[in-house]
């Protein structure tokens, strides 16, 4: 705002030409279209991030560690295969809850070394692992 009123108190004072007038503005237009572009740019990267989040984040870490711990269960504590059940239903429901993502944005949270291939790991679990990106970092 400073420089508009800057701006205005050349025409204004009349010491300065139309042409250096214009010059001083051109300038100041390049500025403010160059904002906008950084604006527009945010936008996109803002857009992009809030897309390939499901929401379900919670709900999929549940259903996938209820799942393996069934199976872990059944495997190293000697449970009764009954555990299989409610387990092979909490991957089942973490394989659907994971269809839900935008195919364009699905993986791009892991990490560089994608150690895990579950998406939610870097949202849910990202305070223990420091390899975690998001769209635009």
């Amino acid at each position: 705002m400073e420089d508009i009123r800057g701006l205005l108190n050349l025409v204004d004072g009349g010491t300065q030409t139309c042409a250096e007038v214009k010059e001083r503005t051109e300038l100041h237009l390049a500025d403010v279209r160059a904002k906008i572009a950084d604006l527009k740019g945010i936008e996109k990267i803002l857009s992009a991030t809030a897309a390939q989040c499901s929401g379900n984040d919670v709900l999929e870490a549940l259903a996938e560690i209820a799942g393996c711990f069934a199976f872990w269960a059944w495997l190293r504590l000697d449970r009764s295969p009954l555990w299989l059940v409610p387990g092979i239903a909490s991957l089942a429901l973490f394989a659907w809850l994971l269809t839900r993502i935008d195919s364009d944005f699905a993986g791009r949270a892991l990490g560089p070394t994608a150690a895990s291939t579950s998406r939610h790991r870097c949202s849910g679990f990202g305070w223990r692992n420091p390899n975690c990106r998001t769209v635009g970092t």
